[in-house]
């Protein structure tokens, strides 16, 4: 039987993972609110998005412009990385795993 400091210890870690999940959810709900006020365009809108490299940084990185298809079949051009917007830093990483899924679908559908 599970002694009470195991069980209160897995609660606390429990409410701690909630917490952090609250947490993250509330920033990108911010972010998709900022964009929407900033571009206009309500991201959970966007049908598709194409990456328009424009400059590079200091460091040599691409920038990107963002062509969004929205779902109405209108197409909306911003001057900033829609991925990067909405996710931040970790943007490329959250593309390759949602290409990654994508086609994992595909494969499964032959």
């Amino acid at each position: 039987m599970n002694e009470p400091k195991d069980l209160i210890k897995e609660v606390t870690d429990r409410m701690s993972r909630k917490r952090d999940e609250a947490n993250e959810l509330t920033a990108q709900l911010s972010r998709q609110l900022s964009f929407e006020a900033e571009y206009g365009v309500e991201p959970h809108m966007v049908k598709g998005v194409v990456l328009v490299p424009h400059d590079r940084n200091r460091g040599g990185a691409l920038q990107y412009h963002s062509r969004l298809a929205m779902k109405d079949g209108s197409e909306r051009f911003v001057e900033v990385n829609f991925f990067e917007y909405l996710h931040g830093p970790d943007w490329k990483r959250i593309v390759k795993a949602r290409r990654l899924a994508r086609s994992d679908r595909g494969s499964q559908e032959d």
